[in-house]
């Protein structure tokens, strides 16, 4: 079924620097008891992070903008394994919002491009291709492969009103976008008989990516219409 992205709230207005830099040292214990000696050797951002830990017994001060090899990984753990499997992961991070695959967000990424809005596209990119720690986007990635990616808060109020303002609302949406000739086909099952192999297809709107992120983003600002904390976004590898 291939990869799913998962959202991670950063709780009480926080930044994932602050969180990484202040939870180093322990999570550098923790990656070389538990992660260390599991690294597959055949996996070039897993061994690159793991040379990373075993080289740097505290954050380098530019470790946010020096785009170090395995870096990206190296915070997947983190916030995916490390603080998820934490006792006291509620008071730093939560899991949130939807959890469907990533096709379906690269699905909405034709309408997002269609815009032509540069910084829409931007932003959703971040969701389907990942980002760099330092901001900047990656490269179109495998559908199967992990991914990292986060936004800002102002990011995050940027790409709401972008949907809001371009496709409107969930419910908006559902209704414009539900015409059969608008849905996406994709492949669900196939039933292999006798008679030979059937192939069962389910209609999928183009804009089911877009109106997860806005159910997403709509119920979590602040009382001020803003969001506190960056939103994380990882994609686990195929499923």
């Amino acid at each position: 079924m291939g990869s799913r992205i998962a959202f991670y709230r950063i709780r009480n207005g926080h930044s994932l620097q602050p969180l990484l830099t202040k939870h180093y040292q322990n999570f550098r214990n923790w990656w070389l008891k538990e992660i260390h000696i599991e690294i597959d050797r055949t996996d070039e951002s897993e061994i690159n992070a793991n040379e990373f830990i075993e080289a740097n017994e505290s954050l380098p001060d530019d470790f946010f903008t020096g785009n170090y090899q395995g870096s990206t990984y190296l915070v997947s753990v983190f916030i995916g394994e490390y603080l998820s499997d934490s006792d006291a992961n509620e008071e730093y991070i939560e899991l949130t919002g939807p959890l469907l695959s990533r096709w379906q967000y690269a699905t909405s990424m034709k309408l997002v491009c269609d815009t032509g809005n540069k910084d829409f596209i931007r932003l959703w990119n971040f969701i389907v291709s990942g980002r760099l720690l330092n901001g900047e986007s990656k490269t179109t990635v495998s559908p199967h492969e992990e991914g990292f990616g986060y936004l800002t808060p102002d990011e995050q109020l940027s790409l709401k009103q972008y949907i809001e303002n371009t496709f409107g609302n969930a419910s908006q949406m559902e209704k414009k976008y539900n015409s059969p000739e608008l849905l996406h086909h994709r492949k669900k099952l196939e039933i292999v008989s006798s008679s030979g192999t059937n192939t069962h297809t389910t209609p999928e709107r183009l804009t089911n990516g877009l109106e997860a992120v806005w159910h997403l983003l709509a119920g979590q600002t602040n009382s001020d219409g803003k969001f506190a904390g960056d939103l994380i976004i990882l994609a686990d590898s195929e499923m």
